[in-house]
């Protein structure tokens, strides 16, 4: 059995993969940085425009448009530089995908050139093919996507937790909390998938070697009658490569509805505390909407 590569030797092969596009990966991060900065920004600004316009309503004078204005003009700059920082993380990802993934399949094609016919007989094509296609594809996603995603939702959580410091400490201590219990239900939903998934890819190399197996060696197949034992081989890798996909999409989704209810529970949390302290005047009504945002 093939074992498995430790954590260190994954981050040092991935190294090895985006040495070559260092300044391309270093921009994408940077563009990943701004947009979390100044999403997390943005809702603070605005909360000082609610405080500004319940001032008014509760002492009956005049709107502060100016100020108002003001602030809208900041939020929206800031909404702004985000979404041209999304905009460029994505190009450039893009890119740098379609460029990582070329190098990848030319590396592997002049390879397989080279290895010995009778080392390559004893290989199977269709896990060739899957190697080539399915494994190059999804790890460009990993490196230009997956990763981009998560350098930007940490910073953002960095920056919304910094953010929710300055506040209300009290409040921000009741959000930071269920960060350990979101990170503790995903990982054991983590664990479940990548089990599932790396079933799911192997059955897929299995199902894509039978068929080209198959269908090359057609002649020989009906020569020596032998379509039935070959049609219930084929049931069989697809049966279970049916039902390893379905459980790796299946536990892969239960993230998004866990993740929603724990932050459903936490807004209840935050808007019935919150309320009670802006009543008691212990909190501006603007913070209540930037820690909701």
């Amino acid at each position: 059995m093939e074992k498995k590569p430790s954590f260190k030797e994954t981050i040092s092969k991935t190294f090895k993969i985006i040495k070559g596009h260092r300044s391309s990966y270093i921009l994408i991060v940077m563009f990943c940085l701004l947009a979390a900065l100044f999403n997390s920004l943005a809702p603070y600004f605005l909360g000082y425009a609610t405080d500004s316009l319940y001032k008014s309503i509760s002492e009956g004078i005049a709107f502060d448009v100016a100020y108002i204005v003001k602030v809208l003009v900041i939020v929206l700059c800031c909404y702004a530089i985000n979404a041209v920082s999304v905009y460029f993380k994505s190009f450039l990802a893009s890119d740098l995908g379609q460029k990582i993934g070329y190098t990848l399949r030319k590396k592997l094609v002049t390879k397989i050139n080279k290895i010995k016919v009778s080392k390559l007989d004893g290989m199977k094509k269709g896990d060739i093919i899957s190697k080539i296609t399915n494994d190059v594809e999804r790890l460009t996603d990993n490196l230009t996507q997956v990763i981009p995603d998560l350098v930007y939702n940490f910073s953002l959580l960095i920056g919304v937790i910094v953010m929710m410091f300055v506040l209300d400490p009290i409040l921000a201590g009741l959000t930071v909390t269920v960060v350990p219990i979101t990170f503790f239900m995903l990982s054991i939903i983590v664990k479940k998938t990548q089990k599932y998934f790396e079933l799911n890819q192997k059955a897929i190399g299995n199902v894509n070697s039978f068929v080209e197996e198959s269908v090359t060696n057609n002649d020989i197949i009906k020569s020596f009658n032998k379509e039935n034992y070959f049609n219930n081989k084929f049931n069989k890798e697809s049966a279970e490569l049916a039902k390893y996909g379905f459980k790796s999409s299946f536990y892969s989704s239960l993230a998004v509805p866990f993740n929603k209810a724990i932050g459903n529970l936490n807004y209840i949390i935050i808007v019935f505390i919150g309320s009670v302290r802006v009543i008691s005047g212990e909190l501006r009504l603007g913070a209540i909407q930037s820690f909701i945002q």
